[in-house]
């Protein structure tokens, strides 16, 4: 039957949603037929039956393909990333903790801060990247346990823009909301890519951070001065803002206001506990 090629290489090629409605119009329109033609061969029943499972056989080997093949290219994605980013972070790691060492008549202690946090930052990143390129693996033999930023990193986060030169001022709620881990991180993940907006685009203008409470929302602000500095951006971090937000069922606004400072507002209902 030419149905069962064709199924095989839909299902091979195609999504599951559309395979699945591929395979249910083939076999209903198969059922259709039988029925306006009224054969009366007593082995009609037993043909259709086969004739569906060999259809159904084939759908389930093309998807197992398609699956196959993605899971192959997953673990491609993660040995480029590991060959081209893992070993640059692990790098700069090492270099920002031996350059103290080689600078000539030793150096300040603010300059030794400052090797200290990017290496810091250099690791945690490195730790953070090899948790991704493990999802992307499927590794589940030895998973990466370490816990998830959170509200409780904020703190930390903005004293970090700080030492990268933009003052920035935290305001949160008298008492810290009691959130899902998922939303804490979606909040925590906002501010980060907000201050790293800020510090590329206009390092050094006043910014203020802000979590609070509007009924059951939770409102984050990120809010800046306009700066003298104009880099491009790839834009691909609004777009991981708003897919984090979208999957919270919040709102997101992130532009210019009308007396020129930039700004990131998110708001987040809080369904989850």
């Amino acid at each position: 039957m030419t149905q069962a090629p064709v199924m095989f290489t839909l299902a091979l090629v195609s999504a599951r949603r559309v395979t699945a409605v591929a395979f249910l119009t083939t076999l209903a329109a198969g059922v259709l037929s039988v029925l306006w033609i009224r054969p009366e061969s007593p082995h009609v029943v037993q043909a259709m039956v086969s004739w569906s499972l060999e259809l159904l056989a084939v759908t389930m080997i093309g998807h197992s393909y398609r699956m196959r093949r993605l899971l192959e290219e997953r673990a491609r994605i993660a040995r480029e990333l590991h060959d081209l980013v893992a070993h640059h972070m692990s790098v700069i790691a090492v270099q920002a903790s031996t350059a103290p060492y080689r600078i000539k008549g030793g150096a300040s202690e603010e300059v030794l801060r400052e090797f200290r946090d990017i290496n810091a930052a250099a690791n945690t990143s490195l730790t953070e990247l090899r948790q991704l390129l493990g999802v992307l693996r499927g590794d589940r033999d030895n998973p990466l346990t370490a816990p998830q930023p959170s509200l409780d990193g904020l703190a930390e986060l903005v004293e970090s823009a700080r030492r990268a030169g933009t003052p920035v001022h935290l305001e949160l709620p008298e008492h810290t909301p009691e959130v899902g881990a998922a939303m804490s991180l979606t909040v925590y993940r906002i501010v980060q890519e907000a201050l790293s907006n800020v510090i590329k685009h206009a390092n050094g203008a006043a910014t203020a951070v802000t979590i609070a409470l509007d009924g059951r929302d939770l409102v984050v602000e990120v809010v800046n001065e306009a700066g003298a500095q104009s880099v491009p951006g790839s834009g691909y971090g609004l777009v991981g803002m708003r897919e984090r937000v979208t999957l919270a069922g919040g709102e997101l606004f992130a532009g210019t206001l009308a007396d020129g400072r930039c700004a990131v507002r998110a708001v987040l209902p809080q369904g989850e506990k």
